[in-house]
């Protein structure tokens, strides 16, 4: 649709100055946009390896 999702990825250089950000602008009202911003700190996710990257699909 050409639309953003309305999530943003920002990499800090160290936790300190990420939970800095987090809670400097976690819950502001931002005018421009008419909305709340959430900020919070990303969770990375494990990989499962039983489909070697591939997609979950199996035909049994």
């Amino acid at each position: 649709t050409g639309e953003g999702n309305g999530r943003a990825t920002v990499t800090y250089d160290d936790e300190d100055t990420a939970n800095k950000a987090i809670a400097e602008y976690n819950d502001q009202h931002i005018d421009s946009i008419n909305s709340v911003v959430r900020v919070q700190l990303a969770q990375r996710r494990i990989r499962n390896n039983d489909n070697n990257g591939r997609g979950g699909f199996q035909n049994n």
